[in-house]
């Protein structure tokens, strides 16, 4: 039984807190249980992407595209997790893993998987990512 639905003793009105006077200190404590759990949420999304970028299965081809066109994966899983989740699902049905393993590999040694189109002819996230190239070259 709370202190609130403690039966009281005329006498012992004084001593009992009303919901409208909460000390001050819990309503900080509440502060800061919000605050940690916002703070534990993206601590999680942070170490989901450095699992990600760690990673080995065709998601990674994935953040290896959006590195090599300059675009941040951890900042789109953050900022926009659901077409995170649709891009990461079309790159694993991609029928051409191969081939873009075999174009990111040999576009390793510079910009040159920057200016070679092939890719676009087959990833199933060509649109996408031209959209968010744009976007970014807009922003700067």
């Amino acid at each position: 039984m709370g202190i609130l639905n403690w039966p009281l003793n005329s006498s012992d009105e004084k001593y009992v807190a009303t919901e409208n006077s909460l000390p001050l200190r819990d309503a900080s404590r509440q502060g800061r249980q919000t605050w940690i759990g916002n703070w534990a949420t993206e601590l999680l999304e942070l170490a989901s992407c450095a699992i990600m970028r760690r990673s080995r299965n065709d998601a990674n081809l994935l953040v290896h595209r959006m590195v090599a066109l300059g675009l941040d994966p951890c900042e789109l899983r953050l900022l926009d997790p659901a077409l995170a989740h649709h891009m990461q699902s079309q790159c694993s049905r991609c029928g051409s893993r191969e081939q873009c393993l075999q174009d990111l590999a040999s576009g390793s040694s510079g910009s040159a998987s920057r200016n070679c189109e092939d890719w676009r002819n087959y990833c199933p996230n060509a649109l996408a990512l031209e959209m968010l190239s744009a976007l970014q070259s807009r922003s700067r």
